[in-house]
C-alpha cells in the first residue's frame, strides 16, 4: 500500500507542473478563473455585488471541440470591435459558413455573399446592442462551442481558426 501511495504522489508531482496554476481574469462585474490544460479548461465565472464577490455565476469546460478560453475570449473581443465599426465587411470575415441565425424561424446562410446581402436582418439593432454590451471575458463553453453574453453569439475554434457559427436573434 505504501508503495502505491508513493507512486501516486510521484505521479501527481510530475503532472502538477504541466497543469500550471489557475488564472484569474478580472472584469468590471467580477472574475473568471481558468484552470486546466488545452482540451479541458474549467472556466468559473463569479460575479460581484456591492464590490464584493457574490459567488459562482456559471461553470463550464472548454474542450477540444470549442477551443481554449483564450482563443474564444480573444475572438469575442475582435468580433465586438468589428461590430462597433457598423460595417458588414468587418464582421463577415469573422463568421464560419454555413452560418445559422436562430429567431422565429431558423435561417442558414451558405456563404459570405448571402449573409452580406441579409446583414441587417441578422445583425439587428437588438443583436448589436446585446453583442456590444456583453463582456468578452465571460466565456461559457458547451456543446463544442463558446458563447458570448446571454448566448447572442456562439463560436468555436477549428484548426487554429476561431469564428462565429450562430447568432441568436
Amino acid at each position: 500500500m505504501t508503495a502505491v501511495v508513493a507512486a501516486l504522489a510521484g505521479l501527481t508531482a510530475a503532472i502538477s507542473p504541466a497543469l500550471g496554476k489557475p488564472r484569474v481574469i478580472s472584469y468590471a462585474g467580477g472574475t473568471v478563473t481558468v484552470d486546466g490544460v488545452r482540451g479541458h479548461e474549467t472556466v468559473v465565472i463569479k460575479g460581484k455585488s456591492k464590490g464584493k464577490e457574490a459567488g459562482m455565476v456559471a461553470e463550464s469546460v472548454c474542450d477540444d471541440r470549442s477551443g481554449t478560453y483564450d482563443e474564444l475570449s480573444g475572438f469575442f473581443k475582435k468580433l465586438k470591435a468589428a461590430v462597433k465599426t457598423g460595417r458588414a465587411a468587418a464582421v463577415v470575415p469573422l463568421l464560419r459558413f454555413p452560418f445559422r441565425a436562430n429567431g422565429t424561424a431558423l435561417k442558414m446562410y451558405a456563404d459570405a455573399a448571402e449573409l452580406t446581402a441579409h446583414y441587417d436582418e441578422v445583425f439587428t439593432p437588438s443583436v448589436l446592442k446585446r453583442l456590444t454590451a456583453a463582456e468578452a471575458a465571460i466565456v461559457y463553453c458547451s456543446g463544442g462551442g463558446g458563447m458570448l453574453g446571454d448566448g447572442v453569439v456562439w463560436a468555436h475554434t477549428d484548426k487554429g481558426f476561431t469564428a462565429a457559427d450562430i447568432v441568436n436573434l
